[in-house]
């Protein structure tokens, strides 16, 4: 059992469940991907529309995250907080400007006026145990799969200031997709829950050992191997 080491599936304390990860399952997107965490399955794509910057980074671009699940998927209990609305809650803060940085400054056009938003919805299909951890692998998969038009300010260049006294933005877009920019999800955090059985902590818990486990903990881990 747990307390030698070895669990019911045959893995390790701290071991993960079979990963598999397909990207650019969609014609239609500009970036998607399948991923599998054991018996969690979730599929995601990215769409990119024209947005203005953030107040506290107007050289960057944004992006956003939706969840979706059928309802009939036995999720975790998060504390009476409905599911669906815990999960977008969660995995906000890896894509926030603090989080990512110079990841999103590509995405803008115009300094403070215009930037692309990649507009990101991840569908759980299928939940055994921790769905946090398989969102975050299936959006960061689809963000480095993705690719936005090139798109340039006229007069203002790329990323340049907008223009003065309010005149509208003359935007040029190149829809060549050799010249498409492909976003850096290198530098997308991950999430890992690990909960308690008895006095010993597993990683990846099914939803059997979910439901035995005392509390689970989900770190927003970043490259470096930092908590966020």
């Amino acid at each position: 059992g747990v307390a030698q080491g070895m669990r019911e599936d045959g893995r390790a304390r701290l071991d993960l469940r079979h990963l598999a990860i397909e990207c650019s399952i969609f014609a239609h997107t500009c970036g998607s991907a399948r991923v599998t965490l054991g018996n969690t399955e979730a599929i995601v794509g990215v769409v990119a529309e024209l947005s203005e910057p953030e107040s506290d980074a107007p050289d960057a671009g944004r992006i956003s995250v939706s969840v979706g699940a059928a309802g009939n998927l036995a999720l975790p209990d998060y504390g009476g907080t409905d599911a669906v609305t815990f999960l977008e809650a969660a995995l906000a803060p890896l894509y926030s400007h603090k989080a990512l940085g110079p990841a999103l400054r590509p995405l803008c056009i115009s300094r403070g006026a215009q930037c692309w938003e990649l507009r990101v919805h991840a569908q759980l299909i299928s939940c055994d145990g921790c769905p946090l951890d398989a969102l975050a692998l299936g959006v960061r998969a689809a963000l480095q799969s993705t690719r936005v038009p090139r798109m340039t300010a006229v007069g203002g260049g790329e990323g340049g200031p907008p223009p003065s006294g309010g005149a509208p933005l003359d935007l040029d877009l190149d829809e060549s997709l050799d010249e498409s920019l492909p976003f850096d999800a290198s530098g997308v955090p991950l999430f890992l829950t690990v909960s308690n059985l008895g006095p010993h902590l597993v990683a990846d818990c099914s939803a059997a050992e979910r439901r035995a486990a005392g509390s689970a903990l989900s770190l927003g881990l970043n490259a470096a191997g930092e908590v966020c």
